[in-house]
């Protein structure tokens, strides 16, 4: 399992209490690129980079006889890493005023100067940031406001792992995710089976865990829709809705059906690993042989898709850049539970994922989901209905006035199926969208 530390940037954080090295496995840390542009670099500087376990709540408890409250300021770091770069005119932090336990707003102007609101009294300039932060403590949260009303509440707290493992019945898969982050986008999937080894005399069952990899889910191109097309995340919440609910949406506001991008690590570390009886009784597994190992495409690893979305995000006028951020920390997070390197995690190959990658690389790009990302014209030509709800394709190229459009698991008039149009057409643009991801990122 690639569970090597490796360099930080100023991408991500520092791991939280709870990391794999608190639990006795290696730290890891999450490097998203080494990026060349300035407008790469700011986007950078909007993930936190304090782990997000010290800025945790915590409870306040008054000394016995006497009223004065015991607190924890809020660290210099916390807030030149993990907040002021997320604040904005409509992004607010809410803290705490230890004092008097009141509620004060923090935004942050165009100008840069920081302003807060105690207990909506009115807005006025914080006079000294130092003093400000030794007083108050923040709960990790920050609320979009939106037409004069809060409507969005963006949570940088760290969440456990969640298992779909059902109380009883065979266990075939364990799919783990942040399932209370509305914002997580990544989730792991192993397969779950036994395999019985040792011959006929002594045979040995053991239970194992096979298969693993980081999915992103297809819910990623739902939250950027609505994120670039709203200016917040408060029409999706993905916590709410299942796979074939995601793909209808997509359907329904105009894109391409588009499944969820696996991510798997280098054949050396496919092996499957010892499930204990402890974690599931064997007599809950299947019998199975240890799985196949899987091809990838290492062109294009977890690490450069994930900083691919926080800075198609970023790229987009009038988005807060909390939500790139928030989406950088929580896959870190996963990171931190699973051991799991988004840097050594590449593109499933032959199954499929190209297809989809393509398609949601197309519908960024048509649907404003992302600016500067720069694809060939001949490519936006051959695919430009292929990310939308009727999914066409040209009987031939290049386009013209005149082509005969393919609908979807139709014949073409010259007799060749829609499928085999499609993979002729992903295979000859295929590197043209990684290659473009990879430029756009600086990578």
């Amino acid at each position: 399992m690639p569970r090597s530390a490796i360099t930080v940037t100023d991408r991500l954080v520092a791991p939280p209490v709870s990391s794999p090295a608190a639990r006795g496995m290696p730290a890891i840390q999450v490097e998203l690129g080494d990026v060349g542009s300035s407008r790469i670099r700011r986007a950078a500087r909007v993930a936190p980079s304090v782990a997000p376990a010290a800025v945790a709540p915590v409870s306040r408890i008054r000394r016995a006889g006497s009223g004065e409250v015991i607190h924890r300021a809020i660290a210099a770091p916390t807030w030149a890493n993990e907040m002021l770069p997320n604040l904005a005119l409509a992004v607010m932090a809410r803290l705490t005023r230890d004092a008097d336990q009141v509620v004060v707003a923090v935004r942050k102007l165009a100008n840069g100067t920081v302003e807060s609101n105690v207990a909506g009294a009115g807005w006025a300039a914080i006079p000294s940031i130092p003093a400000f932060l030794a007083a108050h403590t923040w709960d990790t949260r920050f609320v979009r406001a939106k037409g004069g009303a809060t409507n969005d509440t963006i949570d940088f707290a760290p969440q456990p792992l969640a298992s779909n493992i059902p109380a009883m019945g065979v266990v075939g898969l364990d799919v783990q995710s942040q399932a209370a982050d509305q914002h997580s986008l990544v989730h792991l999937s192993t397969k779950t089976y036994k395999h019985t080894a040792g011959g006929k005399k002594k045979p040995v069952t053991k239970g194992h865990r096979g298969d693993h990899h980081l999915t992103v889910e297809n819910a990623h191109l739902l939250l950027m829709d609505e994120i670039t097309s709203t200016k917040t995340s408060s029409g999706v919440d993905k916590r709410t809705m299942n796979k074939p609910g995601i793909e209808a949406e997509l359907l329904k506001r105009g894109m391409n059906n588009v499944d969820n991008l696996n991510f798997y690590p280098r054949r050396a570390q496919q092996g499957p690993t010892d499930l204990s009886t402890a974690t599931l009784p064997h007599d809950r597994l299947a019998e199975a042989e240890h799985p196949e190992a899987t091809t990838i495409d290492d062109r294009l690893s977890l690490q450069h898709y994930l900083t691919f979305i926080q800075t198609a995000l970023d790229s987009v006028a009038g988005v807060p850049p909390v939500y790139g951020a928030k989406i950088l920390s929580t896959a870190r997070e996963m990171q931190n539970l699973t051991g799991w390197n988004p840097a050594e995690m590449f593109l499933r190959s032959g199954m499929g994922d190209d297809r989809h990658l393509v398609r949601a690389v197309m519908a960024m790009q048509t649907r404003g989901m992302v600016t500067g990302l720069v694809l060939p014209a001949p490519m936006i030509a051959t695919l430009s209905r292929y990310c939308t709800n009727t999914a066409d394709l040209p009987m031939t190229v290049p386009v013209t006035p005149l082509t005969e459009w393919v609908a979807r698991g139709a014949l073409a008039g010259n007799g060749v199926p829609y499928n085999m149009l499609e993979r002729q057409y992903v295979d000859a643009h295929i590197a043209d969208t990684i290659g473009a991801i990879k430029t756009f990122i600086g990578a």
